[in-house]
């Protein structure tokens, strides 16, 4: 007769199956925990990727309304100033963005 109960539960654990048994690997759960990895990689890459897509989007909302203000203030006679003036602003704006491409890419776990 088994008179320490931390025995007892012990020999009666041993009568069910073995789910976490120290002989081996638990099979089922590092396939489990394997498909749970690939879950969540593939959840921050796809994260990752709408956040570029929304980062791009902003920079070309940007681009488009000061491309719309420029020609809204210009005359019908657009000036040599008023061209270059336009020509850099759309160039800082290509430089934003590929920056905000470049960080992306380096954050990126693919």
């Amino acid at each position: 007769m088994i008179t320490i109960a931390e025995d007892k539960t012990f020999l009666v654990d041993q009568r069910g199956p073995h789910i976490g048994y120290m002989a081996g690997v638990d099979m089922v759960l590092s396939v489990k925990e394997e498909r749970r990895a690939k879950r969540l990689k593939r959840q921050d890459y796809l994260r990752s990727v709408e956040d570029e897509r929304k980062r791009a989007g902003t920079v070309a909302d940007i681009a488009a309304e000061l491309i719309s203000e420029e020609e809204s203030n210009t005359d019908a006679g657009d000036t040599v100033a008023d061209r270059a003036a336009t020509e850099a602003i759309l160039m800082q704006l290509h430089l934003v963005w590929l920056l905000c491409i470049a960080t992306s890419n380096g954050t990126t776990n693919r």
